[in-house]
């Protein structure tokens, strides 16, 4: 049998550069993946956020718009009768219903004279006259007595003094001055002087002489009583005032010269001429008022001045003002006549439904070009949202129309 060879079979070696160029050919012949741009992805992405941002607030946008209307005064007068039978308003005979109130009062006060009353008195007591002689004595009316320091005084009448006894005897100083206001003293009888009878006839006085001044008192004067009534009449007039428009409330008014003031009583502690420093005045009064109600008389203003205006134009709230002055007062009827003047702004009433068809889907300049065109409109102010639309919506439920009265 034959013998066989056997021999190892080894691949070729292949050179660094011939690997390179093997890997190389084999990336050309495999397929190409294609890849998207990143910034194309960018640009799209804005594109649709840009077109979902432009639709939500297109569907979001809308308009404010304030105007505000010009007005113009009117004025009107009228007489109007309040009367407290009726029982309600008739404007068509411009007659409101009135209310009467009536209060009783009293007061009284302390006052100060003013007037000065120049004044002399002379000072006065009683002098016991001492007779320790052994006969009687007799003294005659204005005997002289005088006190230990020298002042005279003069007896107001004569008097019998039995021997060994005392008579008491009311005397006079001879002339005005405080200076004789002397305590107890003794006195002696100088129309006795070189007689045995001086040392043993004589007087002395238990108590102080008084009364003595030369000066100035107060004095009540015409003046004064008629001031002090004057100042309790305006006080308690005016108490009364405010006491019965508290009683009817703030929704009446009560003007002072459809008021009524009885006076009761009116009375002074001292009168003319009395030489005091105070004295008491005491004063009653009874009050009567008539009232209206303010709201009826405002309801009444309001007819009048819409009377003389057209249709088309409308009544400012609050611009209504009205002065009522008391023409005359009768309490027998319990009624009074009221001039009115009155006074109102008033403005052309605009339609804002037709001014949303007007506006809508303009520009915000020819929005204002055009509002400002109505000679009716003051001023005003237009604002959109968002800002840089620039454009009133094309609906109109997007318009908002604000009428502007506060300027």
């Amino acid at each position: 049998m034959p013998s066989k060879k056997i021999f190892d079979i080894y691949p070729p070696k292949i050179s660094k550069e011939q690997k390179v160029k093997a890997q190389a050919i084999k990336a050309l012949e495999s397929p190409k993946k294609k890849e998207f741009p990143f910034k194309k992805l960018i640009l799209l992405s804005a594109f649709v956020i840009f077109v979902f941002g432009a639709i939500f607030f297109s569907i979001m946008a809308r308009a404010e718009i304030e105007i505000r209307p010009k007005t113009e005064s009117v004025f009107a007068e009228d007489d109007i009768l309040v009367d407290t039978k009726a029982s309600n308003p008739d404007f068509s005979k411009k007659v409101i219903p009135g209310f009467l109130f009536s209060k009783e009062k009293s007061i009284s006060q302390e006052f100060t004279a003013t007037g000065v009353s120049g004044k002399k008195g002379k000072a006065f007591g009683v002098i016991r006259v001492y007779n320790n002689y052994h006969l009687p004595q007799s003294l005659i009316a204005t005997t002289r007595f005088i006190s230990a320091d020298g002042k005279l005084f003069r007896s107001k009448e004569g008097i019998n003094v039995p021997a060994g006894e005392y008579v008491d005897v009311g005397v006079e100083a001879a002339e005005p001055g405080p200076e004789y206001n002397i305590k107890p003293t003794k006195f002696s009888i100088p129309g006795l002087l070189g007689s045995p009878r001086y040392m043993v006839v004589y007087g002395e006085s238990l108590s102080a002489m008084k009364g003595g001044l030369v000066g100035q008192v107060s004095q009540v004067t015409k003046e004064d009583l008629e001031k002090a009534k004057t100042v309790l009449y305006e006080k308690l007039t005016a108490l009364l005032e405010e006491e019965l428009k508290t009683t009817a409330g703030p929704a009446f008014l009560m003007p002072k010269e459809a008021s009524k003031n009885d006076v009761l009583e009116s009375t002074c502690s001292r009168k003319e001429g009395e030489e005091v420093e105070k004295f008491e005045c005491i004063l009653r009064i009874r009050t009567k008022a008539l009232a209206f109600s303010e709201i009826t008389l405002r309801e009444f203003g309001k007819e009048l001045i819409l009377e003389q205006i057209q249709d088309s134009r409308v009544l400012k709230d609050g611009s209504l003002e009205i002065e009522p002055t008391v023409k005359n007062t009768n309490f027998e009827t319990e009624s009074l006549i009221l001039k009115l003047k009155i006074k109102a702004e008033i403005f052309l009433k605009l339609d804002t439904s037709l001014l949303k068809e007007a506006l809508k889907g303009k520009s915000l300049k020819e929005s204002k070009i055009l509002l400002e065109s109505f000679p009716e409109i003051e001023t005003t102010k237009l604002k959109v949202i968002p800002f840089w639309i620039q454009k009133i919506p094309q609906d109109s439920n997007k318009i908002e129309i604000k009428i502007d009265l506060e300027g």
